[in-house]
């Protein structure tokens, strides 16, 4: 409700287990079926591709946005089976 009432840029769910914001895909679908037209990202720290997609493939997320360890090669793979858009969150 307060998200839908802010009606912010982007909404964010973090599937990073360690975190304590995470969310289970489970619990972002469900949540996601309550918000109003958003654009909702994704964050993920050194998932499996997969997992990504599978997020992507229901439905949750809008784009994806990376704060691992992901290589230019880790996220071309990802381009193979996700096409949403990829942010890539880099450090100095």
């Amino acid at each position: 409700e307060i998200v839908n009432r802010q009606k912010p840029d982007f909404t964010g769910f973090v599937f990073y287990p360690l975190s304590k914001r995470y969310v289970s895909l489970i619990t972002a679908r469900s949540l996601k079926a309550k918000l109003n037209k958003n654009k909702e990202i994704g964050v993920f720290v050194n998932a499996p591709p997969e997992e990504i997609a599978a997020a992507a493939e229901l439905g949750i997320i809008n784009m994806v946005q990376l704060h691992g360890d992901e290589t230019n090669a880790y996220i071309a793979e990802l381009r193979k089976i996700c096409t949403l858009p990829i942010i890539k969150a880099v450090t100095r």
